[in-house]
């Protein structure tokens, strides 16, 4: 899918400046005009409704405007799986992710991420009523048969496993929409995923067979709730591409243009990333 944005390529390098040597995707990115970006047809973050649609979502239109500040006059976007996001950047498909993707130091052996648009903590979703009883991974844990939804790939799926819970007790989805479908089918019990996330799917399927587990504590590190930062990815050999990003993106994030924008998808000034803390700072160096 090709969407247009921005000013003609006249005015393009007048905004960006000299262009790195040896940098080929700055280079053909400069020269163009035109980007390709990845991404997993996930809400809230970046999604279509219709298969022709137009793609949209919070980490959708903060690319879109950025990119736009930046001179670029084409976002060709393409979808793909979650789990494949990375594997098809390092290959090239496209040149950097957007799809609200958690900074952690797994990934960033693959690849260097963004300055982040959002944190966010993990919640769960169940079943009305929540039948098990669950509060926190705690009481799954503890619970002899209750089974987790997971999307395949996800920070989730990850940190699910600092708990030793029985492979055959961890349910691997496609996508979100898949795990809740799974969830209201009995596949498994709860859906564990980002807050934000959780909340539009809870939306759009309806209160009167689904609810978001009240006061659940997420992941707990050291006594800690973890807390996880959203950003867009690039390769690692395109660190002048992700500073080109990043010069328009962070003066933007906390702005009302910023809040404005992703209000409609359920972020609030409460998910702004804030003080960042020594790890994650110390991956955007």
């Amino acid at each position: 899918m090709t969407i247009r944005v921005g000013s003609p390529l006249s005015q393009f390098a007048n905004k960006v400046g000299k262009v790195a040597p040896g940098n080929s995707s700055w280079e053909r990115i400069f020269r163009t005009g035109i980007i390709k970006v990845g991404y997993a047809n996930e809400r809230p973050f970046s999604y279509r409704d219709k298969p022709y649609g137009p793609i949209t979502g919070e980490s959708w239109e903060i690319a879109r405007v950025v990119l736009e500040k930046m001179g670029i006059r084409q976002i060709d976007g393409i979808q793909t799986e979650f789990w494949s996001l990375i594997p098809k950047l390092l290959n090239r498909t496209y040149d950097m992710i957007a799809a609200g993707f958690y900074i952690t130091p797994t990934r960033f052996k693959e690849i260097t991420f963004s300055y982040p648009t959002y944190k966010n903590k993990e919640s769960v979703v169940v079943k009305l009523g929540n039948p098990l009883g669950i509060r926190t991974f705690t009481d799954l844990i503890r619970h002899p048969f209750g089974r987790v939804a997971v999307v395949f790939g996800s920070v989730t799926a990850s940190h699910i496993r600092m708990y030793n819970l029985p492979p055959s007790r961890i349910v691997q989805f496609a996508d979100g929409a898949s795990a809740v479908k799974g969830i209201r089918n009995g596949e498994a019990d709860m859906f564990a995923s980002s807050g934000i996330s959780l909340n539009e799917h809870v939306t759009r399927e309806g209160s009167a067979h689904l609810e978001i587990v009240q006061g659940f504590e997420g992941f707990v590190v050291n006594g800690q709730p973890m807390i996880d930062y959203g950003a867009f990815g690039f390769r690692k050999d395109d660190i002048e591409l992700r500073n080109q990003f990043n010069t328009h993106l962070k003066p933007f994030i906390g702005s009302d243009d910023h809040l404005s924008l992703v209000g409609p998808f359920g972020f609030t000034r409460e998910e702004l990333p804030g003080e960042l803390p020594l790890p994650i700072i110390k991956m955007l160096e």
